[in-house]
């Protein structure tokens, strides 16, 4: 760890964050932060962080003495920026057009399963993306929507993902578009993650498909 040199959010940090995701499997990204900025409006990170130091105690960063909290999170860029947001960090927030879709879904995503309530700093980009919620790819607004507090055709969007989305069963998984759609990162195939929905859309999905399977005339 005393190799890699960290980003400094704070004059006075006492708080050592690795941030690990699947989508940079290669380069964990490390962060010096004030541990009152990040614990006192996330429940779950407070929680990291007792862990930490009760339990992990040989999880020091160097001679300083830094508890360390190691964080493998799906939307680790959206935490970045969100970690940014919470220090004052001048460049907390990216231009509207440099912030791709993948990653501002990510942030409405990662406020609410850390319990962090700093939605209202994002409705700049909540309105850019808003036109686009219908369109194959852009189907995490159902995350989004949730999250801002808007209902605006979340009853149109789910009912094309249970209709033309395939593949879900109670394991979980990934979905599959409908053929030929492809996905906005450029792949082959357009996917969706379980994660991405609530569960009575994910098992409406489930009840359609096994229908479809034994009726295929349905």
């Amino acid at each position: 760890m005393s190799g890699t040199k960290p980003l400094v959010l704070s004059l006075q940090p006492d708080l050592y964050l690795v941030l690990t995701s699947v989508h940079h499997p290669d380069a964990d990204f490390h962060i010096l932060v004030s541990r009152q900025n990040v614990c006192s409006v996330s429940r779950p990170l407070r929680k990291a962080f007792v862990a930490a130091v009760t339990h992990e105690r040989k999880s020091f960063y160097n001679d300083e003495g830094y508890p360390c909290i190691k964080l493998e999170w799906w939307h680790r860029d959206a935490l970045i920026i969100i970690l940014k947001v919470l220090h004052h960090h001048p460049d907390a927030f990216p231009a509207t057009e440099d912030l791709t879709f993948k990653t501002f879904w990510g942030i409405p995503a990662t406020l609410d399963t850390l319990q962090i309530d700093l939605a209202q700093w994002f409705v700049g980009y909540f309105e850019y993306w808003k036109p686009k919620r219908l369109e194959y790819g852009y189907e995490p607004w159902l995350v989004v929507g949730r999250v801002f507090g808007c209902s605006d055709d979340y009853a149109r969007l789910t009912a094309k993902i249970i209709v033309e989305f395939t593949g879900w069963t109670y394991g979980g998984g990934m979905l599959k578009g409908p053929p030929g759609k492809k996905a906005l990162d450029g792949g082959e195939t357009l996917e969706m993650w379980e994660g991405w929905a609530p569960r009575d859309v994910m098992g409406n999905i489930y009840f359609t498909n096994a229908v479809s399977r034994f009726n295929p005339g349905a």
